[in-house]
């Protein structure tokens, strides 16, 4: 490795994190205001229908046979977090943007579960259902994948 390379590890480096330093002021001024406070409450408000809605799936699930119903909680959560952009435990830094688009997909995973139990779906399809309008939610949206 040259000097020259190194020099530009190091100026992509500097760039990025001037990239990441701003991005977090942003979320910083952000979370100051009352929409986001907001959005927020509205967020967690909206996640607890969800987590009963998958309450009601395990239950059902284990019924059904299944041995790891349980892991339902952590799956549709990674499906909501994945779509908008975020990793487990970042919620709180979550932008508004994220937030209400999680809101529109824990509001479709509760009523697609609760639609797939009416039917008494099997639990797989369920969450094949969840995760397909998922996928349709964010070719609508243009919801890009963060890596």
């Amino acid at each position: 490795m040259t000097f020259l390379d190194n020099s530009e590890i190091v100026i992509e480096f500097k760039v990025e994190l001037v990239k990441q330093f701003y991005h977090m002021k942003q979320l910083l001024l952000e979370k100051q205001t009352t929409l986001w406070q907001n959005t927020r409450i509205e967020s967690k408000a909206n996640r607890l229908k969800e987590t009963d809605e998958i309450k009601a799936l395990i239950t059902y699930a284990k019924e059904n046979g299944s041995k790891n119903a349980e892991k339902y909680y952590i799956t549709f959560s990674k499906l909501a977090n994945k779509a908008v952009g975020l990793d487990s435990n970042q919620r709180s830094t979550a932008t508004t943007n994220q937030l209400n688009n999680l809101i529109l997909i824990e509001n479709m995973i509760s009523h697609v579960i609760k639609e797939g139990l009416g039917r008494q779906d099997h639990y797989k399809e369920i969450y094949k259902s969840c995760k397909e309008r998922i996928e349709q939610f964010k070719c609508i949206a243009y919801l890009e994948e963060i890596a």
